[in-house]
């Protein structure tokens, strides 16, 4: 009899021995309940940096318009780092303001959703 550890999860045949796979059971707590700290501030302002900040007043700037990310760089005055920094940017906007407040549009860049707009001018 095999010990409840060991367990085999594929066999495959190769050549003219069977092969067997055996993979150890590791078992570990179940994740908890996420924390959420209540925060003094309104709409989480404390969170957002001076390039979050920046972003999205160009974002607010350019409402209805999509922004590619040379623009939106040159704009924030982010445009001397690398290309990729207003992603990483706009993580931090959209963790404050909801996944749902910057749309991605295909191969074109970023617009600021109508329903953000409204919350982002109550962060600046």
């Amino acid at each position: 009899m095999r010990p409840a550890a060991l367990q085999t999860v594929h066999t495959r045949r190769t050549s003219r021995k069977r092969a067997r796979l055996t993979v150890r059971r590791m078992v570990s707590p179940a994740p908890g309940p996420a924390r959420v700290e209540a925060s003094s501030t309104p709409l989480g302002i404390a969170s957002l940096g001076s390039q979050e900040r920046a972003v999205l007043q160009v974002l607010l700037a350019n409402r209805g318009r999509v922004l590619g990310r040379r623009e939106l760089a040159r704009q924030a005055g982010l445009s001397e780092l690398s290309e990729r920094r207003c992603d990483s940017v706009l993580v931090g906007i959209r963790r404050v303001l909801g996944a749902d407040s910057i749309r991605t549009v295909r191969s074109r860049g970023w617009m600021l959703s109508d329903e953000a707009a409204q919350r982002a001018e109550q962060l600046l």
